[in-house]
């Protein structure tokens, strides 16, 4: 299982990561995302924008745990890049830490982190239209 306050970021440039200080040891590319809904609801709806994707298989989806991993090959050469999510309960809502990783290469041409900004933003999609 992913652990994100034991990871250990490669110094190449092919990952990306939304998490607050405290949350891993290194620093993140930005905040971990914050809604006033459940976790498990959360979750679930990132579950949902992962599938949408095209070349996505789900490795792991635990909605009492709050935990999803999964890989997204890439287009052409289908290299593979692991994605995970952890909900995290705060206060009445949740923060999301989100980390993108390439498996093969030294970069990435920002791949990861538009992934996370487009699964973010479908993400947000989803839970506004369910009356967010």
């Amino acid at each position: 299982m992913f652990d994100f306050a034991s990871l250990q970021r490669p110094r190449t440039p092919n990952t990306a990561l939304y998490a607050d200080p405290g949350d891993t040891p290194g620093a993140a590319d930005r905040g971990a995302l914050r809604f006033v809904r459940p976790p498990g609801e959360v979750i679930a709806a990132w579950d949902a924008a992962a599938r949408a994707e095209p070349r996505v298989t789900v490795a792991d989806f635990d909605p009492e745990a709050g935990t999803h991993a999964c890989v997204q090959r890439s287009r052409l050469f289908r290299f593979p890049d692991d994605v995970h999510a952890k909900a995290v309960a705060e206060g009445e809502g949740t923060r999301l830490l989100l980390y993108s990783a390439s498996r093969i290469g030294k970069g990435d041409f920002g791949v990861n982190a538009k992934r996370l900004a487009r699964w973010s933003d479908a993400l947000r999609e989803r839970l506004e239209g369910a009356g967010s």
